[in-house]
């Protein structure tokens, strides 16, 4: 008689929850996820939502995490340069994709959220400050900026 591996049996229902769940769930919440508006700066177009915002962006930071597991765990058992590039691709989307939503999502919400009550000459200075964190070459999430292309970019690679 052949004894089942329990290990391997033993993790088999939670590895196909991460998998199955983590994109589903993750997808859900980005169908409600707030977009600008036209006319209006990042600052004007948050405010009315300012609270879901920054619920989805700090729900988003471990689903990010648990979609990369999700795609590791689905090359873990592969060798070949393929999975290798898959698994530094991942490792790229966990660590800059995080930090850019976690700059311009958490921080940027963090910053209307606390000028809302504010006079509006305060609100403009924040609306500026807004801005400087969604549209900076380096980190900012609306614009081409070296963490987006490298969490993106990771993202691609991991995926492909």
């Amino acid at each position: 008689m052949k004894i089942a591996n329990t290990d391997t049996n033993r993790w088999t229902i939670p590895r196909q929850l991460v998998i199955v769940l983590s994109p589903l769930i993750l997808g859900i919440l980005e169908i409600w996820h707030p977009v600008g508006l036209p006319n209006k700066s990042a600052f004007e177009s948050i405010l009315p939502q300012v609270d879901w915002w920054l619920t989805l962006h700090l729900l988003q930071v471990p689903l990010f995490g648990l979609v990369a597991l999700a795609v590791f765990l689905m090359v873990n058992n592969l060798r070949g340069w393929a999975a290798r590039i898959s698994r530094i691709g991942m490792a790229f989307f966990v660590v800059f994709y995080t930090a850019l939503d976690a700059i311009t999502g958490i921080a940027g919400g963090t910053l209307i959220s606390s000028a809302r009550n504010l006079p509006p000459n305060v609100q403009f200075f924040v609306s500026k400050q807004v801005n400087l964190l969604f549209f900076d070459p380096l980190i900012g999430g609306s614009t081409l900026s070296l963490v987006g292309i490298l969490g993106a970019g990771g993202w691609f690679v991991g995926v492909t």
